[in-house]
């Protein structure tokens, strides 16, 4: 356990490539895409991390969220560029993993 409201997910590293890639795709995510009106993309990692990109009901603006938890999930709300600062994060925890194997 960690501090109240703390929400953790796993993400194996054989995931870590897959999982920016996903992050690539979605970040695409456009009306350019799909003639449907509203939208919702998704990838989940084995280990329940989940991303999404969608076009909100409201404003019709193109929204990005993360969830994951084990027991209680729980959602947090990006914009696209919080979307993009996740993804350099992945991956320079993933060359932080690389480096540390040599």
């Amino acid at each position: 356990g960690g501090p109240p409201g703390e929400i953790r997910a796993l993400i194996d590293y054989e995931e870590i490539d897959a999982l920016v890639r996903a992050i690539d795709t979605a970040g695409k995510a456009s009306e350019a895409v799909t003639k449907l009106t509203h939208f919702e993309v998704r990838y989940r990692t084995r280990g329940d991390f989940e991303v999404m990109v969608f076009k909100q009901l409201s404003d019709n603006a193109i929204a990005a969220a993360i969830e994951g938890g084990f027991f209680d999930r729980s959602r947090l709300y990006l914009t696209l560029d919080e979307l993009i600062r996740l993804r350099w994060m992945l991956v320079q925890a993933k060359e932080k993993l690389d480096e540390s194997k040599n």
